[in-house]
């Protein structure tokens, strides 16, 4: 199964480059996928082009969406991803969701999934809400029993590892809360809509990947991804 992976964009002296850490693609090289990297082109005929070669989608950790998209003024701390980045993956991500194309959001992934459904954000975990730092710690989380998530991973509660330092405040249309951590901050997210795998989580799986959690994660998202490929076969 072919699974697209967007990748992160920096500029430096006078071009922009295309990057992602090889967690990712070996995370879905190791469940059985192959990965291929999809460059932050803003087209929407090459967008719609690349999903249609695709049979899942895995959108990577990253920096900031500009707060503007959903209607907050930036804050000193916001760490902004480049403009075509966040039009690439916001198409991506948009177009992704109505051809139902499996999909597997992470960090950053998770919170573009949400915004681009019309949630919001935490831009600052420890200036908003006074917790502790979410960024290179660990911390438990406790997983909905009713969630596609507890179903893939099948426990009430894991320790995962946490490199963010904004988070979900309100939740996209369509979407339902999946996991929370143990200060109760959401870090899981899913489609409401029967048979859709549109998960977001906010930690790491691609960094963890020897934990059975992690793998079981990765491997459903190539079982859907099948199943995907083939009903549009059959279509």
């Amino acid at each position: 199964m072919l699974i697209g992976i967007n990748c992160d964009m920096v500029h430096k002296k006078d071009s922009d480059y295309c990057q992602l850490p090889e967690n990712y693609y070996q995370a879905v090289r190791r469940a059985g996928g192959l990965p291929i990297i999809l460059p932050s082109i803003t087209d929407k005929k090459t967008i719609t082009e690349l999903l249609g070669l695709i049979d899942g989608l895995v959108f990577s950790g990253g920096d900031d969406i500009h707060p503007a998209v959903y209607g907050e003024k930036i804050l000193p701390k916001t760490n902004l991803i480049l403009k075509a980045k966040q039009q690439f993956d916001f198409s991506l991500v948009r177009q992704a969701w109505h051809k139902r194309i499996p999909t597997l959001g992470i960090c950053y992934g998770a919170q573009l999934m949400n915004v681009a459904l019309g949630g919001n954000l935490i831009q600052d975990i420890k200036r908003d809400l006074s917790l502790g730092s979410h960024s290179f710690t660990k911390h438990r989380l406790y997983i909905l029993e009713t969630s596609l998530l507890y179903n893939i991973i099948r426990k009430p509660s894991i320790h995962v590892n946490s490199l963010h330092h904004q988070a979900i405040r309100e939740i996209g249309k369509s979407l339902r809360i999946s996991a929370r951590s143990d200060d109760g901050l959401t870090e899981g997210i899913e489609s409401k809509l029967p048979g859709h795998f549109f998960i977001g989580v906010q930690w790491h799986p691609e960094k963890i990947m020897d934990t059975p959690e992690s793998k079981s994660l990765f491997k459903e998202l190539i079982r859907q991804a099948k199943i995907y490929s083939e009903t549009q076969k059959c279509g």
